[in-house]
């Protein structure tokens, strides 16, 4: 299994239709202009890499559910606890 495969499963425990769906449109972010994003990565950023997949998997988790937000009333709640 590789890593892309279980960051999408993790991800989408329960439905395995939408963890393949989410693999299909990271590979296919990933692959424009050539793969140029890839091509560009020298081997040395472990770590950008695995920020480029995670940030990929945010833009799927929106594209397809929405940007979820707290209500109004958590977020001044919120907000007041902070300040």
């Amino acid at each position: 299994m590789s890593e892309l495969d279980a960051l999408c499963i993790k991800q989408f425990p329960y439905d395995s239709a939408v963890a393949v769906e989410a693999q299909g449109y990271i590979l296919n972010k990933l692959s424009t202009n050539d793969w140029a994003g890839i091509r560009a990565w020298d081997g040395s950023a472990y770590r950008v890499s695995l920020w480029l997949l995670v940030k990929r998997m945010v833009d799927f988790r929106r594209e397809e559910y929405g940007h979820n937000r707290a209500p109004l009333c958590f977020q001044k709640q919120i907000n007041h606890i902070i300040e």
